[in-house]
């Protein structure tokens, strides 16, 4: 049992491969074997800890599983199917779930996630990509992945596009509300041109819609996207339960 017990102390230790190399040299390699459920556990917790940044409970293991087969996540399939970080989008799905039941449980769970997510070997940026599910830019900036791809973007490209808008969508986005004024929206703009974002974000639920769209029709008169060499693309939602206005601003490709 003392060598059980050192072996124990070892794979907490080690990282999963390692783990793994180490208990093949020990001759472990049967895990339902009695006695080896502790074992087992370890290695799936490692796993689990290695593709989410976290581990997780039962029953968020389900909802993760779960995750894997809902259309927004087959979608970034669909787009970066090879991107490393992609299971960190379900854990995204996971947080905006909790955030979704508005109770001081969830809200809990959601701050213990994100510390361990945040103990981690680059946290500061597993962070940013779990945050991005939750927000209502997620859907707009696949969107605009899906356009690139129809425009002939390679997987490659893809991906690089989406690591760029992961890395920057808390600064190149905007959600405007009612006591924003035109000038902001026309602030925010000029800020993103002054620092040639290659693409950059407008949200606005219906109360703000007419404003938005007033601030983009006075700088396409004024000539600001010509001359800053972009392109600006309005779509509003009328139906469903948030009517809203996306406005997605893009560098034309030389």
């Amino acid at each position: 049992m003392a060598d059980f017990d050192a072996i124990i102390k070892a794979v907490k230790e080690s990282e999963l491969i390692e783990l793994l190399k180490y208990l093949v040299a020990k001759g472990v390699v049967d895990y339902s074997k009695k006695g080896y459920e502790k074992l087992k556990k370890i290695i799936i917790d490692k796993y689990n800890e290695k593709k989410y940044a976290f581990v997780p409970n039962k029953e968020e293991a389900n909802k993760l599983l779960k995750a894997a087969g809902s259309a927004i996540y087959k979608q970034v399939e669909m787009l970066v199917p090879r991107y490393r970080y992609i299971d960190l989008i379900r854990t995204g799905l996971l947080i905006k779930d909790y955030h979704e039941q508005n109770t001081a449980a969830a809200t809990s769970r959601i701050i213990e996630i994100k510390k361990n997510i945040n103990r981690r070997p680059n946290g500061h940026h597993f962070i940013k990509i779990v945050n991005l599910p939750a927000t209502p830019f997620f859907t707009l900036i696949l969107q605009y992945l899906l356009e690139l791809k129809s425009s002939g973007y390679s997987e490659h490209q893809l991906e690089e596009k989406f690591e760029e808008l992961v890395n920057e969508w808390e600064q190149s986005s905007k959600f405007f509300k009612v006591e924003n004024k035109i000038e902001d929206v026309i602030s925010f703009c000029q800020t993103q041109a002054n620092i040639n974002r290659k693409s950059f974000f407008i949200l606005g639920m219906k109360s703000v819609s007419d404003m938005i769209e007033s601030a983009i029709d006075k700088l396409t008169q004024e000539n600001f996207f010509k001359n800053n060499e972009y392109i600006p693309k309005i779509v509003k939602i009328t139906e469903g339960s948030q009517p809203r206005i996306e406005v997605t601003v893009s560098k034309i490709e030389s």
